[in-house]
C-alpha cells in the first residue's frame, strides 16, 4: 500500500519547528529515506535554547524577516536577537520571544517609546512625555 507520513512537531513561542507530509509507495520506491526538514525552511530550536529560521537552500535566515506581519531579527550567525539591538544607528526592541515591540516598552524600570517600524525615539516628546538622549522617558 501507500504509507503517508505526517510530520508537525511545534515548540514553544508558536515556531513551527518541523511541518509537513510525505507520501511513500513502496511498490514505486526502493530504499526509501525520509529526512524531516532537511532542506525544507521554518523555525529550528537548537540544543543551547537558541532560535534560527532555517531558508528552503538550507542556509540560516540573518537580518530583518518578517512572517504573518511580526518582525524578528537574526544575527550574523543565524541566532534570533531578543533585547535592545542596534542596527544602522537605530536601537529596536526585541521581545523574549523575538518579537519586535512598538509602543511604550518598559525595560530595567525605565520607559521608551518605539515607533510603528519599530525604532526607539529620543530627543523628543510623545504623548506628552520626554525622552532623554538615550531614549528614556525622563522627569
Amino acid at each position: 500500500g501507500v504509507y503517508s507520513i505526517v510530520h508537525n512537531i511545534t515548540s514553544t513561542k508558536d515556531k513551527n519547528a518541523i511541518s509537513g507530509s510525505d507520501t511513500i509507495n513502496p511498490q514505486t520506491t526502493t530504499n526509501a529515506a525520509i529526512t524531516l526538514n532537511n532542506s525544507s525552511n521554518g523555525w529550528v530550536l537548537n540544543q543551547d535554547n537558541t532560535w534560527t529560521y532555517t531558508l528552503q537552500d538550507g542556509t540560516k535566515k540573518t537580518g530583518w524577516f518578517n512572517t504573518n506581519g511580526s518582525w524578528y531579527y537574526f544575527n550574523a550567525d543565524g541566532i534570533m536577537s531578543t533585547g535592545w539591538i542596534k542596527d544602522n544607528d537605530i536601537w529596536y526592541f526585541l521581545d523574549t520571544s523575538g518579537l519586535m515591540k512598538t509602543g511604550w516598552i518598559n525595560y530595567n524600570s525605565s520607559w521608551y517609546y518605539c515607533n510603528p517600524s519599530g525604532a526607539m525615539l529620543h530627543d523628543t516628546v510623545i504623548d506628552g512625555y520626554k525622552l532623554g538622549i538615550d531614549g528614556a522617558w525622563t522627569n
